[in-house]
Protein backbone atom coordinates (compact mmCIF):
# COMPACT_ATOMS: atom_id res chain seq x y z
CA UNK A 1 0.00 0.00 0.00
CA UNK A 2 2.85 2.39 0.87
CA UNK A 3 6.27 2.24 -0.79
CA UNK A 4 9.55 4.12 -0.63
CA UNK A 5 9.49 7.71 -1.97
CA UNK A 6 5.71 7.81 -2.46
CA UNK A 7 4.16 11.22 -3.02
CA UNK A 8 0.75 11.10 -1.36
CA UNK A 9 -2.26 13.41 -1.17
CA UNK A 10 -3.80 13.06 2.32
CA UNK A 11 -7.52 13.80 2.59
CA UNK A 12 -7.78 15.55 5.96
CA UNK A 13 -11.15 16.81 7.20
CA UNK A 14 -9.91 17.57 10.71
CA UNK A 15 -12.00 14.78 12.23
CA UNK A 16 -10.59 12.07 14.46
CA UNK A 17 -9.98 9.51 11.68
CA UNK A 18 -8.06 11.83 9.38
CA UNK A 19 -6.05 13.39 12.23
CA UNK A 20 -5.04 9.89 13.32
CA UNK A 21 -4.04 9.04 9.74
CA UNK A 22 -1.96 12.22 9.42
CA UNK A 23 -0.14 11.49 12.67
CA UNK A 24 0.68 7.95 11.53
CA UNK A 25 2.04 9.22 8.22
CA UNK A 26 4.23 11.75 10.01
CA UNK A 27 5.70 8.92 12.10
CA UNK A 28 6.77 6.94 9.01
CA UNK A 29 7.52 9.91 6.73
CA UNK A 30 11.31 9.81 7.19
CA UNK A 31 11.58 6.02 7.14
CA UNK A 32 9.81 5.77 3.77
CA UNK A 33 11.07 9.12 2.41
CA UNK A 34 7.49 10.22 1.81
CA UNK A 35 6.30 13.51 0.38
CA UNK A 36 2.84 14.37 1.70
CA UNK A 37 0.36 17.06 0.71
CA UNK A 38 -2.73 17.68 2.81
CA UNK A 39 -6.02 18.32 1.00
CA UNK A 40 -9.05 19.83 2.76
CA UNK A 41 -12.39 20.53 1.07
CA UNK A 42 -14.65 23.01 2.85
CA UNK A 43 -18.18 21.82 1.99
CA UNK A 44 -19.68 25.10 3.23
CA UNK A 45 -22.56 23.18 4.84
CA UNK A 46 -22.12 24.26 8.46
CA UNK A 47 -21.20 27.94 7.92
CA UNK A 48 -18.80 29.03 10.66
CA UNK A 49 -18.16 25.45 11.81
CA UNK A 50 -16.95 24.45 8.33
CA UNK A 51 -14.62 27.46 8.25
CA UNK A 52 -13.25 26.55 11.67
CA UNK A 53 -12.50 23.02 10.42
CA UNK A 54 -10.50 24.50 7.55
CA UNK A 55 -8.57 26.83 9.86
CA UNK A 56 -7.84 23.94 12.23
CA UNK A 57 -6.35 21.78 9.46
CA UNK A 58 -4.41 24.74 8.06
CA UNK A 59 -2.87 25.53 11.45
CA UNK A 60 -2.09 21.86 12.03
CA UNK A 61 -0.22 21.70 8.72
CA UNK A 62 1.69 24.92 9.45
CA UNK A 63 2.80 23.54 12.81
CA UNK A 64 4.05 20.35 11.12
CA UNK A 65 5.51 22.15 8.08
CA UNK A 66 3.24 20.28 5.64
CA UNK A 67 1.98 21.55 2.27
CA UNK A 68 -1.69 22.50 2.69
CA UNK A 69 -4.28 22.81 -0.07
CA UNK A 70 -7.90 23.77 0.50
CA UNK A 71 -10.96 24.71 -1.49
CA UNK A 72 -14.34 26.07 -0.49
CA UNK A 73 -17.36 24.93 -2.47
CA UNK A 74 -21.12 25.01 -1.99
CA UNK A 75 -21.93 21.30 -1.99
CA UNK A 76 -25.60 22.17 -1.46
CA UNK A 77 -25.71 24.19 -4.71
CA UNK A 78 -23.89 21.38 -6.53
CA UNK A 79 -26.44 18.85 -5.26
CA UNK A 80 -29.40 21.02 -6.30
CA UNK A 81 -27.95 21.73 -9.73
CA UNK A 82 -27.31 18.07 -10.46
CA UNK A 83 -30.38 16.72 -8.63
CA UNK A 84 -28.44 14.39 -6.34
CA UNK A 85 -28.20 13.92 -2.58
CA UNK A 86 -25.90 15.98 -0.38
CA UNK A 87 -23.94 12.82 0.45
CA UNK A 88 -23.32 12.00 -3.20
CA UNK A 89 -22.54 15.63 -4.09
CA UNK A 90 -20.00 15.83 -1.27
CA UNK A 91 -18.32 12.62 -2.43
CA UNK A 92 -18.11 13.81 -6.05
CA UNK A 93 -16.72 17.23 -5.08
CA UNK A 94 -14.14 15.72 -2.71
CA UNK A 95 -12.77 13.20 -5.15
CA UNK A 96 -12.70 15.73 -8.00
CA UNK A 97 -10.60 17.98 -5.76
CA UNK A 98 -8.28 15.16 -4.69
CA UNK A 99 -7.66 14.05 -8.27
CA UNK A 100 -6.93 17.64 -9.35
CA UNK A 101 -4.27 17.88 -6.64
CA UNK A 102 -2.91 14.47 -7.55
CA UNK A 103 -2.28 15.74 -11.09
CA UNK A 104 -0.98 19.12 -9.90
CA UNK A 105 1.66 17.57 -7.65
CA UNK A 106 2.19 14.46 -9.78
CA UNK A 107 1.37 12.38 -6.69
CA UNK A 108 1.10 8.63 -7.12
CA UNK A 109 -1.41 8.00 -4.32
CA UNK A 110 -4.39 9.56 -2.54
CA UNK A 111 -4.95 8.44 1.05
CA UNK A 112 -8.44 8.37 2.58
CA UNK A 113 -9.10 7.76 6.30
CA UNK A 114 -11.89 5.18 6.03
CA UNK A 115 -11.79 2.69 8.92
CA UNK A 116 -13.19 -0.76 9.67
CA UNK A 117 -16.48 0.65 10.98
CA UNK A 118 -16.93 2.69 7.82
CA UNK A 119 -16.43 -0.47 5.80
CA UNK A 120 -19.01 -2.43 7.80
CA UNK A 121 -21.49 0.47 7.55
CA UNK A 122 -21.00 0.62 3.78
CA UNK A 123 -21.64 -3.11 3.41
CA UNK A 124 -24.79 -2.85 5.53
CA UNK A 125 -25.98 0.24 3.65
CA UNK A 126 -25.56 -1.56 0.31
CA UNK A 127 -27.52 -4.55 1.60
CA UNK A 128 -30.36 -2.29 2.75
CA UNK A 129 -30.43 -0.37 -0.54
CA UNK A 130 -30.27 -3.59 -2.56
CA UNK A 131 -27.54 -2.29 -4.87
CA UNK A 132 -25.69 -5.61 -4.88
CA UNK A 133 -22.28 -4.03 -4.22
CA UNK A 134 -21.43 -6.06 -1.12
CA UNK A 135 -17.65 -5.90 -1.48
CA UNK A 136 -17.41 -2.93 0.86
CA UNK A 137 -14.59 -0.40 0.64
CA UNK A 138 -11.45 -1.61 -1.11
CA UNK A 139 -8.14 -1.02 0.75
CA UNK A 140 -6.53 -0.11 -2.58
CA UNK A 141 -8.54 1.10 -5.57
CA UNK A 142 -6.39 2.55 -8.33
CA UNK A 143 -4.57 5.54 -6.87
CA UNK A 144 -6.75 5.51 -3.74
CA UNK A 145 -5.34 3.89 -0.59
CA UNK A 146 -7.06 3.42 2.78
CA UNK A 147 -4.43 2.61 5.43
CA UNK A 148 -6.95 2.60 8.33
CA UNK A 149 -9.44 0.22 6.73
CA UNK A 150 -8.60 -2.64 9.13
CA UNK A 151 -8.56 -0.44 12.24
CA UNK A 152 -11.74 0.03 14.30
CA UNK A 153 -13.12 3.36 15.44
CA UNK A 154 -12.49 2.37 19.08
CA UNK A 155 -8.82 1.73 18.28
CA UNK A 156 -8.55 5.12 16.58
CA UNK A 157 -10.12 6.87 19.57
CA UNK A 158 -7.70 5.08 21.93
CA UNK A 159 -4.72 6.06 19.77
CA UNK A 160 -5.72 9.73 19.66
CA UNK A 161 -6.33 9.82 23.44
CA UNK A 162 -3.00 8.13 24.17
CA UNK A 163 -1.10 10.58 21.95
CA UNK A 164 -3.12 13.68 23.01
CA UNK A 165 -4.18 14.44 19.45
CA UNK A 166 -6.66 17.26 18.98
CA UNK A 167 -9.38 16.97 16.35
CA UNK A 168 -12.63 18.54 15.22
CA UNK A 169 -16.09 17.06 15.82
CA UNK A 170 -18.49 17.30 12.88
CA UNK A 171 -21.92 18.07 14.34
CA UNK A 172 -23.60 16.89 11.11
CA UNK A 173 -22.52 13.33 11.95
CA UNK A 174 -25.32 13.32 14.51
CA UNK A 175 -27.92 14.25 11.88
CA UNK A 176 -29.83 11.04 11.19
CA UNK A 177 -31.49 12.47 8.10
CA UNK A 178 -28.42 11.15 6.26
CA UNK A 179 -28.57 7.43 5.48
CA UNK A 180 -25.05 6.66 6.69
CA UNK A 181 -25.58 8.52 9.97
CA UNK A 182 -28.84 6.66 10.56
CA UNK A 183 -27.02 3.35 10.08
CA UNK A 184 -24.06 4.48 12.23
CA UNK A 185 -26.02 6.02 15.10
CA UNK A 186 -29.20 3.95 15.23
CA UNK A 187 -28.89 0.61 13.43
CA UNK A 188 -25.29 -0.47 14.08
CA UNK A 189 -25.45 -0.09 17.90
CA UNK A 190 -28.53 -2.32 18.02
CA UNK A 191 -26.95 -4.94 15.77
CA UNK A 192 -23.76 -4.89 17.85
CA UNK A 193 -25.84 -5.71 20.93
CA UNK A 194 -27.12 -8.79 19.11
CA UNK A 195 -23.71 -9.74 17.71
CA UNK A 196 -20.66 -8.03 19.30
CA UNK A 197 -18.51 -9.49 16.49
CA UNK A 198 -20.63 -7.88 13.79
CA UNK A 199 -17.77 -5.84 12.30
CA UNK A 200 -15.63 -8.93 11.80
CA UNK A 201 -18.59 -10.91 10.48
CA UNK A 202 -19.58 -8.31 7.90
CA UNK A 203 -16.02 -7.66 6.71
CA UNK A 204 -15.15 -11.38 6.51
CA UNK A 205 -18.33 -12.19 4.57
CA UNK A 206 -17.75 -9.23 2.31
CA UNK A 207 -14.22 -10.41 1.51
CA UNK A 208 -15.53 -13.79 0.33
CA UNK A 209 -18.23 -12.12 -1.79
CA UNK A 210 -15.66 -9.70 -3.21
CA UNK A 211 -13.33 -12.50 -4.32
CA UNK A 212 -16.22 -14.24 -6.08
CA UNK A 213 -17.35 -10.94 -7.60
CA UNK A 214 -13.89 -10.19 -8.97
CA UNK A 215 -13.83 -13.56 -10.69
CA UNK A 216 -17.22 -12.86 -12.29
CA UNK A 217 -16.02 -9.39 -13.29
CA UNK A 218 -13.09 -10.94 -15.16
CA UNK A 219 -15.42 -13.30 -17.02
CA UNK A 220 -17.86 -10.48 -17.83
CA UNK A 221 -15.08 -8.15 -19.03
CA UNK A 222 -13.75 -10.81 -21.41
CA UNK A 223 -17.22 -11.00 -22.97
CA UNK A 224 -17.54 -7.20 -23.16
CA UNK A 225 -14.15 -6.97 -24.89
CA UNK A 226 -15.65 -8.94 -27.78
CA UNK A 227 -18.45 -6.40 -28.27
CA UNK A 228 -18.01 -4.11 -31.25
CA UNK A 229 -19.36 -1.17 -29.22
CA UNK A 230 -18.64 -1.18 -25.48
CA UNK A 231 -21.77 0.92 -24.79
CA UNK A 232 -24.05 -1.50 -26.63
CA UNK A 233 -25.02 -5.05 -25.66
CA UNK A 234 -25.82 -7.47 -28.51
CA UNK A 235 -28.73 -9.44 -27.07
CA UNK A 236 -27.86 -12.65 -28.91
CA UNK A 237 -24.37 -12.65 -27.34
CA UNK A 238 -25.65 -12.62 -23.76
CA UNK A 239 -28.96 -14.49 -24.06
CA UNK A 240 -27.42 -17.90 -23.42
CA UNK A 241 -25.37 -16.71 -20.43
CA UNK A 242 -26.42 -17.15 -16.82
CA UNK A 243 -28.45 -14.31 -15.34
CA UNK A 244 -25.68 -13.46 -12.87
CA UNK A 245 -23.17 -13.02 -15.72
CA UNK A 246 -25.64 -10.96 -17.74
CA UNK A 247 -26.13 -8.74 -14.69
CA UNK A 248 -22.38 -8.30 -14.27
CA UNK A 249 -22.02 -7.24 -17.90
CA UNK A 250 -24.76 -4.61 -17.50
CA UNK A 251 -23.28 -3.39 -14.21
CA UNK A 252 -19.77 -2.97 -15.69
CA UNK A 253 -21.01 -1.11 -18.77
CA UNK A 254 -23.15 1.30 -16.75
CA UNK A 255 -20.34 1.95 -14.24
CA UNK A 256 -17.92 2.74 -17.06
CA UNK A 257 -20.28 5.29 -18.61
CA UNK A 258 -21.12 6.94 -15.28
CA UNK A 259 -19.79 5.79 -11.88
CA UNK A 260 -23.03 5.78 -9.92
CA UNK A 261 -25.01 3.55 -7.57
CA UNK A 262 -26.99 0.93 -9.48
CA UNK A 263 -29.47 -1.29 -7.66
CA UNK A 264 -30.48 -4.84 -8.55
CA UNK A 265 -33.86 -3.37 -9.56
CA UNK A 266 -32.14 -1.27 -12.24
CA UNK A 267 -30.17 -4.28 -13.47
CA UNK A 268 -33.31 -6.43 -13.70
CA UNK A 269 -35.15 -3.66 -15.52
CA UNK A 270 -32.38 -3.54 -18.15
CA UNK A 271 -32.51 -7.34 -18.51
CA UNK A 272 -36.25 -7.15 -19.13
CA UNK A 273 -35.61 -4.92 -22.16
CA UNK A 274 -34.39 -8.01 -24.05
CA UNK A 275 -38.00 -9.17 -24.46
CA UNK A 276 -39.54 -5.73 -24.99
CA UNK A 277 -40.47 -4.10 -28.29
CA UNK A 278 -37.99 -2.01 -30.23
CA UNK A 279 -37.57 1.52 -28.84
CA UNK A 280 -38.61 0.63 -25.29
CA UNK A 281 -36.44 2.48 -22.75
CA UNK A 282 -35.87 2.77 -19.02
CA UNK A 283 -34.38 5.62 -17.03
CA UNK A 284 -31.38 4.97 -14.81
CA UNK A 285 -29.67 7.17 -12.19
CA UNK A 286 -27.65 10.21 -13.32
CA UNK A 287 -29.80 10.76 -16.43
CA UNK A 288 -28.66 7.55 -18.10
CA UNK A 289 -31.04 5.72 -20.41
CA UNK A 290 -31.06 2.06 -21.45
CA UNK A 291 -33.01 1.38 -24.64
CA UNK A 292 -33.94 -1.65 -26.76
CA UNK A 293 -32.64 -0.82 -30.24
CA UNK A 294 -33.44 -3.64 -32.66
CA UNK A 295 -31.17 -6.54 -31.59
CA UNK A 296 -29.18 -4.51 -29.04
CA UNK A 297 -29.53 -2.78 -25.70
CA UNK A 298 -27.82 0.61 -25.85
CA UNK A 299 -26.87 3.04 -23.09
CA UNK A 300 -26.70 6.81 -23.40
CA UNK A 301 -27.26 10.03 -21.47
CA UNK A 302 -30.51 11.93 -21.63
CA UNK A 303 -29.48 14.99 -23.64
CA UNK A 304 -32.57 16.89 -22.48
CA UNK A 305 -31.03 17.11 -19.02
CA UNK A 306 -27.71 18.48 -17.90
CA UNK A 307 -25.81 16.30 -15.47
CA UNK A 308 -22.13 16.18 -16.35
CA UNK A 309 -23.15 16.61 -19.97
CA UNK A 310 -22.98 19.41 -22.46
CA UNK A 311 -24.88 19.06 -25.71
CA UNK A 312 -22.21 21.04 -27.49
CA UNK A 313 -18.49 20.73 -26.88
CA UNK A 314 -15.39 21.80 -28.75
CA UNK A 315 -11.67 21.43 -28.05
CA UNK A 316 -9.00 23.28 -30.04
CA UNK A 317 -6.11 20.90 -30.83
CA UNK A 318 -2.55 21.95 -31.64
CA UNK A 319 0.02 19.66 -33.25
CA UNK A 320 2.10 17.68 -30.70
CA UNK A 321 0.17 19.07 -27.70
CA UNK A 322 -1.97 16.53 -25.78
CA UNK A 323 -5.44 17.59 -24.62
CA UNK A 324 -7.72 15.77 -22.19
CA UNK A 325 -11.11 15.13 -23.82
CA UNK A 326 -13.71 14.83 -21.08
CA UNK A 327 -16.30 13.14 -23.31
CA UNK A 328 -14.06 10.14 -24.08
CA UNK A 329 -12.20 10.32 -20.73
CA UNK A 330 -8.86 10.14 -22.50
CA UNK A 331 -6.01 12.34 -23.65
CA UNK A 332 -5.71 12.97 -27.38
CA UNK A 333 -2.74 14.18 -29.37
CA UNK A 334 -2.32 14.88 -33.07
CA UNK A 335 1.35 14.54 -34.02
CA UNK A 336 3.60 14.54 -37.07
CA UNK A 337 5.48 11.53 -35.68
CA UNK A 338 4.20 8.35 -34.06
CA UNK A 339 4.06 8.74 -30.28
CA UNK A 340 5.55 6.34 -27.76
CA UNK A 341 4.69 7.25 -24.17
CA UNK A 342 6.23 5.22 -21.36
CA UNK A 343 3.76 3.14 -19.33
CA UNK A 344 0.85 4.19 -21.56
CA UNK A 345 -1.17 2.02 -23.95
CA UNK A 346 -1.90 4.15 -26.99
CA UNK A 347 -4.57 3.77 -29.64
CA UNK A 348 -3.02 5.36 -32.73
CA UNK A 349 -4.66 6.16 -36.07
CA UNK A 350 -3.35 7.89 -39.20
CA UNK A 351 -4.83 10.51 -41.49
CA UNK A 352 -3.49 12.59 -44.37
CA UNK A 353 -3.91 16.31 -44.95
CA UNK A 354 -2.14 19.30 -46.49
CA UNK A 355 -2.13 22.83 -45.08
CA UNK A 356 -3.77 22.25 -41.71
CA UNK A 357 -5.37 25.45 -40.45
CA UNK A 358 -7.49 24.17 -37.58
CA UNK A 359 -7.95 20.90 -35.69
CA UNK A 360 -10.84 20.39 -33.28
CA UNK A 361 -12.56 17.65 -31.35
CA UNK A 362 -16.25 18.46 -31.25
CA UNK A 363 -19.76 17.07 -31.15
CA UNK A 364 -21.83 16.01 -34.14
CA UNK A 365 -23.50 18.71 -36.24
CA UNK A 366 -26.31 17.92 -38.69
CA UNK A 367 -24.86 17.55 -42.19
CA UNK A 368 -21.44 16.28 -41.06
CA UNK A 369 -19.70 14.06 -43.60
CA UNK A 370 -16.60 11.90 -43.68
CA UNK A 371 -14.56 10.99 -46.78
CA UNK A 372 -13.77 7.42 -47.84
CA UNK A 373 -11.53 6.50 -50.74
CA UNK A 374 -13.55 4.93 -53.62
CA UNK A 375 -16.81 5.91 -51.87
CA UNK A 376 -16.55 9.66 -51.61
CA UNK A 377 -18.23 11.66 -48.86
CA UNK A 378 -20.75 9.91 -46.64
CA UNK A 379 -23.07 11.57 -44.15
CA UNK A 380 -22.50 10.62 -40.54
CA UNK A 381 -26.25 10.43 -40.09
CA UNK A 382 -26.36 7.57 -42.60
CA UNK A 383 -23.45 5.78 -40.89
CA UNK A 384 -25.18 6.03 -37.53
CA UNK A 385 -28.45 4.76 -39.01
CA UNK A 386 -26.66 1.76 -40.56
CA UNK A 387 -25.27 0.96 -37.11
CA UNK A 388 -28.82 1.20 -35.71
CA UNK A 389 -27.96 4.03 -33.34
CA UNK A 390 -30.82 6.23 -32.08
CA UNK A 391 -30.75 9.92 -33.05
CA UNK A 392 -30.82 10.90 -29.35
CA UNK A 393 -27.16 9.96 -28.97
CA UNK A 394 -25.72 11.46 -32.19
CA UNK A 395 -24.82 14.68 -30.43
CA UNK A 396 -22.77 12.88 -27.78
CA UNK A 397 -20.22 11.45 -30.22
CA UNK A 398 -16.71 12.94 -30.20
CA UNK A 399 -15.45 13.77 -33.69
CA UNK A 400 -11.98 14.81 -34.88
CA UNK A 401 -12.30 17.56 -37.47
CA UNK A 402 -9.43 18.95 -39.55
CA UNK A 403 -10.17 22.22 -41.35
CA UNK A 404 -13.84 21.62 -40.40
CA UNK A 405 -13.86 18.24 -42.21
CA UNK A 406 -14.50 15.09 -40.13
CA UNK A 407 -11.61 12.61 -40.30
CA UNK A 408 -12.36 10.38 -37.30
CA UNK A 409 -15.56 9.31 -35.50
CA UNK A 410 -13.74 8.57 -32.26
CA UNK A 411 -16.47 6.72 -30.35
CA UNK A 412 -17.22 4.40 -33.28
CA UNK A 413 -13.55 4.06 -34.31
CA UNK A 414 -14.28 5.04 -37.92
CA UNK A 415 -11.54 7.04 -39.68
CA UNK A 416 -11.19 8.51 -43.16
CA UNK A 417 -8.90 6.48 -45.42
CA UNK A 418 -7.95 9.38 -47.65
CA UNK A 419 -4.23 8.96 -48.43
CA UNK A 420 -3.42 12.28 -50.11
CA UNK A 421 -1.21 14.83 -48.38
CA UNK A 422 1.11 14.75 -45.36
CA UNK A 423 0.77 11.88 -42.91
CA UNK A 424 -0.33 12.68 -39.33
CA UNK A 425 -0.90 10.47 -36.31
CA UNK A 426 -3.70 10.84 -33.77
CA UNK A 427 -3.29 8.97 -30.50
CA UNK A 428 -5.53 8.51 -27.47
CA UNK A 429 -4.73 7.07 -24.07
CA UNK A 430 -6.09 6.93 -20.56
CA UNK A 431 -4.49 9.53 -18.32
Amino acid sequence: MIAQSDKIILAISGGIDSVCMLDLFLRIKSKFNLEIIVAHLNHNLRSNESDMDEIFVKNLCQSKNIIFESRKISVKDFALKNKITLEEAGRICRYNFFYELQKKYNANKISIAHNKNDNAETILMNIIRGCGALCGIKPVNGKIIRPLINITRDEIESYCAKNSLEFRIDSSNLNCEFTRNKIRNLIMPTLLEINPNLLETLVRSSKIICEESEYLNELAQKIINKFEDKNKIPIEKIDSLSKVLQSKIIHIIIKKIEPCDISSWHINSVLELKNKQNGKKIYLPHNLIAQKCFDDIIFYRDTNKNFHHQNNFKYEIQINKPVFIKQIKKKLCVSDKKLDIKNKTLCTKMFYCDNIDKITVRNYIAGDKIYFKNLGHKKLKKIFAEKKLPPQIFNSFALLAVNNVIVWIIDENIISNNDCGQKYFVSTWED
